[in-house]
């Protein structure tokens, strides 16, 4: 999960991965995870968001985007103002 605006973002990986490892893959299998702290809103599903990357040790042996799965929608003021408007009539 990633805050944004305060909010729990779900996010997921593109692609799947499984691989059968040894008990010293396992020991030196290492998940790096590339994403920034806070992420301006409007959010789209799909937008990237970073990524993943999979190491056997220095290795790298897999890595993917995530992105978001849900909309986020932008709340600042001239937004909120909009959706009054859109919502007056």
């Amino acid at each position: 999960m990633l805050k944004t605006e305060k909010l729990q973002q779900q996010i997921y990986a593109i692609e799947n991965f499984g691989a059968l490892l040894t008990d010293e893959e396992f020991n030196n299998l290492k998940i790096k995870y590339n994403y920034e702290k806070e992420y301006s809103a409007p959010i789209t599903p799909k937008d990237i968001l970073g990524s993943i990357e999979v190491f056997i040790g220095e290795d790298l042996i897999f890595s993917t985007n995530i992105c978001s799965i849900e909309y986020i929608k932008s709340r600042a003021t001239r937004d909120l103002i909009q959706d009054i408007i859109d919502n007056w009539s």
